[in-house]
């Protein structure tokens, strides 16, 4: 070639790429799935495809095998075949920067190549759709269904095909065939979306579910989509039964009357029959009835009737229980009404049930713990004092007995014959003198009773209290107590005040010596002071009680 020649390659290679460029049209703009650099004589493998590469020695056109095909791209251009757009956009060769490929022996350098590739085949997606997952009889749901074209490719002759199933039937429909019960949309081709609807009714009640099938054409070969399935269930019409129940106290005491009501409206425009209707007390309560058309029997009551568009119909019973625990009140019912939709009268599923729960509380003597300190020093004289109240405002509480614990003091207990209501009483007063111990101590008086209630339930109560008693400076650890008494074993006078120094728990002041006042130490030991004084009201029961028990 004469150097003549080579200059006008030089010159023209530039024009002829631009020229190839543009009658193949084969620039895209399109984003690749396959986008990298790799040498400019390598293979890829993608989507399941190899893909040979070779470079021109000017690196500016790329030959591409793939299967039958053999493309020539020039540097910023593409070629598609009928499956894919391959792209030659770039060329690098930097041996320092690791760009590209160098052979010492051949003194050959390869290039890196920015190539892409993206599938542009059809890919076509079916979604269907339905307004309504349940169909009552005669009701119309719309299927609404959309064909995608994701694909850079169309495609052609399109047969979009539906197979009711024979509890449906369709009343209209966009550019549909109709073929004894299979429906048909026929498209001559589709790049991008289209959405078709139509409508059914449900004229047996039955599930309705039923699949559909598209085929379409491209480069000769006819392909197949399934979309998803629709599933329509029989429906149950809405019940215009209110139904309510209410309680006036759901946490009402022993004894304590409350009031339960029901209350059923019928919001139909149509008559409504009831059927079934009953109302179950637990078997434990005591029923009144204040409202009701019921009829009671045994804890049980019953009714059925109509009610007309917009009644209502309120049973409404009073209710108590003699004893304590939870308690579930049951209404339910039956009813038969028109539903203008299946244009037929609705029995189905229509039975409505409301329980109420009920948690009897227990009425027990109320429990106050007072101290004249709650925290003393050691060797500090100081009191308990306990207050018992009735809490009921009405009924009064009989046979209380408690008893009151304590290592502070020898236990005391008494009895209570009678507790009117709203008795309120100091019923126990103890004045003591405070332990010494070498370290802080917490000291618990507690008290266990139980009390009968007019119904003859036996309740219990309990309540702790604790003093604290900080300890004292003067007061020796265990271990220098038991040296100093070792040691001086031998002088009565100094033992003995020596022992009445010790801190140890055996060495606290027991509940009638130390730990009553002056005043009080000539009375018998080991017996604490009980309040005589109850009030008139305590004392009028206790005396009404005993007249009782000697009449009877």
């Amino acid at each position: 070639m004469t150097q003549k020649h080579q200059t006008a390659r030089i010159y023209l290679r530039p024009i002829l790429i631009l020229v190839s460029m543009f009658i193949l049209n084969l620039a895209t703009c399109h984003a690749a799935d396959y986008d990298k650099w790799v040498l400019g004589n390598a293979t890829i493998s993608y989507d399941s495809l190899s893909f040979q590469l070779q470079i021109n020695p000017d690196w500016d056109i790329v030959a591409v095998e793939q299967g039958t095909y053999m493309m020539l791209i020039p540097i910023g251009s593409c070629q598609s075949t009928t499956t894919h757009n391959v792209c030659f956009l770039d060329a690098r060769w930097d041996i320092t920067k690791d760009y590209g490929a160098y052979d010492p022996f051949t003194e050959k350098k390869t290039p890196d190549l920015h190539i892409t590739i993206k599938n542009v085949q059809p890919a076509l997606k079916v979604v269907r759709s339905s307004d309504k997952k349940e169909l009552l009889l005669n009701e119309i749901a719309t299927i609404t269904v959309t064909i995608d074209n994701t694909g850079y490719k169309k495609a052609t002759d399109l047969w979009y095909v539906e197979t009711l199933p024979i509890s449906l039937e369709v009343i209209s429909g966009d550019y549909m065939i109709k073929k004894s019960g299979t429906l048909i949309w026929q498209l001559p081709s589709l790049i991008g979306s289209t959405t078709f609807t139509y409508k059914v009714r449900q004229f047996r009640e039955q599930t309705a579910s039923y699949d559909a099938e598209l085929t379409y054409t491209y480069d000769g070969e006819t392909k197949t989509v399934i979309p998803n399935k629709i599933t329509m269930k029989p429906g149950v019409a809405e019940n215009p039964l209110e139904f309510e129940s209410t309680l006036s106290n759901s946490k009402p005491r022993v004894g304590e009357w409350f009031v339960y009501t029901v209350t059923l409206e019928n919001t139909d425009d149509d008559e409504m029959q009831i059927e079934n209707f009953r109302i179950v007390f637990p078997q434990e309560a005591a029923i009144g009835q204040i409202e009701s058309k019921a009829q009671l029997l045994q804890n049980t009551a019953t009714w059925q009737g109509t009610l007309r568009p917009e009644e209502q119909v309120f049973f409404k019973y009073k209710a108590r229980f003699q004893q304590t625990g939870d308690f579930t009140i049951e209404a339910s019912a039956n009813n038969t009404f028109y539903s203008d939709i299946e244009r037929r009268y609705n029995t189905r599923g229509n039975q409505v049930i409301k329980k109420a729960q009920v948690s009897i509380q227990s009425v027990v003597p109320s429990l106050s713990f007072m101290f004249g300190k709650n925290t003393v020093a050691g060797g500090e004289i100081t009191n308990i004092k306990l207050t018992l109240q009735n809490p009921n405002t009405k009924d009064a509480l009989f046979d209380i007995k408690y008893k009151i614990t304590s290592p502070l003091f020898a236990s005391y207990e008494d009895k209570i014959e009678i507790m009117g209501p709203e008795y309120n009483e100091l019923v126990f007063f103890k004045e003591m003198i405070a332990p010494s111990y070498y370290q802080d101590k917490s000291y618990e008086v507690k008290v266990d009773g139980s009390c009968r209630t007019q119904y003859y339930q036996v309740l219990e109560f309990s309540k702790t209290a604790t003093l604290k008693v900080t300890k004292d400076p003067n007061a020796m650890v265990p271990d220098e107590q038991t040296q100093q008494t070792q040691q001086g074993g031998q002088q009565t006078s100094s033992t003995q005040s020596s022992t009445a120094a010790q801190p140890s728990v055996a060495n606290e002041p027991s509940a009638n010596q130390a730990a009553q006042p002056t005043a009080q130490r000539d009375q018998p030991q080991n017996e604490p002071q009980p309040i005589e004084k109850q009030g008139f009201i305590a004392k009028f029961f206790q005396a009404l009680g005993q007249l009782i028990r000697d009449i009877f």
